[in-house]
């Protein structure tokens, strides 16, 4: 089932904007600052964690009061079995202690290869909101793509790969209202994130569908076409 109107209707955006700006924002900043360690030679997991580090000391600033997390563990209670399923680490979550919002921000390096689109679509990227490891009970996710060079080719080769019939099939993608997988401008957060795509999770059970925010960062070589990074 598509997402319903009042879904939309209810969805905090004005905070949900905010964290989205924070994150931005302070990339930008510690990558402009040429801060050691935080470029495309550390890991993924490092960059997170730094970063996550940062939006805490920063959030009070814009008057976010909620948590920012890193990788952090998350796991549902099979109490039939005893077992823990859907294990997964998120890369970076927010929560609100004032309304009922809960972010989960999956962070992949992009590259321009088939490869790292996979990494960043398949069953560590995307399907994992898809399959419900993350973003359980939620209506919108962000995946974010880290680019050290050519982002306009990296992009654009990604929105072609996820439009491809047999990958479109495994995402569970869901039409836009004008027939389109990939929304552009984003319906959910313009002027914010590249573009949304919507993905039907009732193979799982009693899931809502999810909407999937698309941000990109720029580093490396890539960040030379920031023209005047914000100060976080």
């Amino acid at each position: 089932m598509s997402l319903a109107d009042d879904w939309r209707r209810l969805f905090p955006y004005e905070e949900t904007g905010k964290v989205v700006d924070l994150v931005q924002q302070t990339w930008d900043w510690l990558v402009s600052s040429n801060i050691p360690k935080f470029n495309p030679q550390s890991s993924e997991p490092h960059l997170t964690m730094f970063l996550r580090s940062v939006l805490k000391t920063k959030q009070s600033e814009i008057g976010l009061t909620g948590h920012f997390s890193a990788e952090e563990f998350d796991a549902d209670a099979d109490l039939q079995t005893g077992l823990l399923k859907n294990r997964g680490r998120t890369d970076i979550r927010y929560f609100s202690d004032r309304i009922n919002i809960d972010l989960t921000f999956e962070f992949k390096k992009l590259k321009a290869n088939s490869s790292s689109r996979l990494s960043y679509y398949g069953r560590e990227g995307m399907l994992r909101f898809v399959d419900g490891k993350y973003s359980r009970d939620r209506h919108l996710g962000f995946m974010v793509g880290i680019i050290a060079a050519e982002p306009g080719k990296c992009i654009s080769a990604l929105r072609n790969a996820i439009a491809v019939p047999d990958v479109a099939a495994q995402l569970h993608l869901v039409r836009s209202p004008d027939g389109v997988h990939i929304q552009e401008p984003s319906r959910e957060l313009p002027d914010k994130v590249q573009f949304d795509t919507e993905h039907s999770r009732t193979t799982i059970g009693n899931q809502p569908d999810i909407v999937l925010c698309h941000l990109f960062l720029l580093y490396g070589d890539a960040a030379d076409l920031i023209d005047s990074p914000p100060q976080a």
